[in-house]
């Protein structure tokens, strides 16, 4: 008996040289070029798609699958001090540090939005479980 390690690779493209023999409901026994059936297993671009018995969905097209660029600037390098009212060398040092603190509330956020349609979208595929 062989095992798997002693089966061929894949071939990494379909040849239309190459045929199958397929049972058609009208015509019979055919003869097929396997490039043309190639889509039928793996599905068309944009097809629908489902896993482990989940209802097949279509591929969306909104913009919310864009990637998401962070805005939060350079690293911060600002110490303490206990001279100044505020805790800081300056006020400016303070209005930096609540500057990036919004910077980084806006990235999470965004990173948030993105998350949420990603987990969305492996939900309705099956390919993350939904609830408890």
């Amino acid at each position: 008996m062989s095992t798997l390690a002693e089966k061929p690779q894949a071939p990494t493209a379909v040849n239309d040289a190459e045929y199958i023999w397929a049972v058609h409901p009208v015509e019979g026994n055919v003869r097929r070029p396997l490039s043309t059936l190639v889509p039928y297993i793996n599905g068309y671009s944009g097809s629908a798609r489902g896993f482990f018995g989940a209802s097949p969905i279509t591929q969306p097209a909104h913009a919310d699958q864009a990637s998401y660029t962070l805005t939060v600037g350079a690293t911060l390098t600002i110490t303490g001090t206990q001279s100044s009212p505020w805790g800081f060398a300056s006020q400016s040092d303070l209005n930096n540090l609540v500057a990036r603190v919004n910077e980084l509330r806006a990235d999470i956020l965004g990173v948030h939005k993105l998350l949420t349609a990603i987990r969305s979208a492996l939900v309705a595929l099956g390919l993350m479980k939904g609830e408890a």
